[in-house]
C-alpha cells in the first residue's frame, strides 16, 4: 500500500521519513542590499516628512489659561501636594500661577464649590487644610478640618 505525504503531495516509502528541505537556504546579496536601501530611503522620507511637512508644534501654556475642570483638578493637586510636603510657601507660589490678585482665597473658594457639588469628602478635607494653612477658613470648611 502506498502512503502519501499530503504536505508535499508525493509518495513516501515505509520506514523512511520525507526529506526536510529548507525554504530559504540562503538569502541573496541582492535581497540584503534592497532591504538596506529600502530602510535608508524610508528613514530619510520619515525625517523629511516630520521636519518639513508636519513639524512638531510646541505650545507652552501657563496654568492661568486652564479650563474650569482642569483648573479645579490643578488646585486639588496643589492641595494634595501641600498635604504631603507641608510647604505653604511652595503651595502659595503654585496658586500664584493661577491668579495674581486672589491667590490666597483660591483654595477656600474651590473647597466651598466642592462642598456644593458634592465632591469626595477626602478631597474637600485636603482643600480645607490648605485653606486653613493660608488663614482663609470659612464656617463651611470648619467641619472638614481635623
Amino acid at each position: 500500500m502506498t502512503r502519501y505525504d499530503y504536505q508535499y503531495q508525493r509518495r513516501i516509502q515505509h520506514g523512511r521519513s520525507p526529506p526536510h528541505r529548507r525554504r530559504f537556504q540562503r538569502i541573496s546579496n541582492k535581497a540584503v542590499y534592497n532591504l538596506i536601501i529600502g530602510t535608508i530611503i524610508g528613514f530619510g522620507f520619515g525625517l523629511w516628512y516630520s521636519w518639513e511637512i508636519e513639524p512638531v508644534i510646541i505650545l507652552d501654556h501657563s496654568p492661568s489659561n486652564l479650563e474650569s475642570s482642569h483648573y479645579s483638578e490643578y488646585v486639588l493637586m496643589i492641595a494634595q501636594t501641600f498635604r504631603v510636603d507641608q510647604d505653604i510657601d511652595l503651595a502659595r507660589a503654585r496658586l500664584g500661577t493661577l491668579s495674581k490678585q486672589r491667590s490666597s482665597s483660591i483654595a477656600s473658594d474651590q473647597a466651598e464649590k466642592m462642598i456644593l457639588t458634592g465632591a469626595n469628602h477626602a478631597d474637600i478635607q485636603v482643600m480645607a487644610e490648605l485653606a486653613a494653612a493660608q488663614g482663609m477658613i470659612t464656617p463651611a470648611l470648619e467641619s472638614y478640618l481635623p
